[in-house]
């Protein structure tokens, strides 16, 4: 929501009409809920997301030193 009150506030109403219909798109954009989603399965969310990157990248150096040695 930080970003929606960040277009509101500006200073839109002295931008040309172009500009103004920009940061209308914008702004309903803003204000919608972005998440990832699993086929429809679940909802990622930033945490479990950084879970799953970390898990892998540990899996992924532990192959590679095992393939090295």
């Amino acid at each position: 929501m930080g970003i929606a009150d960040s277009l509101y506030r500006s200073g839109w109403y002295q931008a040309s009409r172009r500009l103004k219909s920009a940061l209308l798109i914008m702004l309903h954009r803003a204000q919608k809920e972005v998440h990832v989603t699993t086929y429809g399965f679940s909802i990622v969310s930033l945490q479990s997301y950084t879970t799953i990157i970390k898990t892998s990248w540990s899996y992924f150096t532990l192959l590679l030193n095992v393939y090295k040695k």
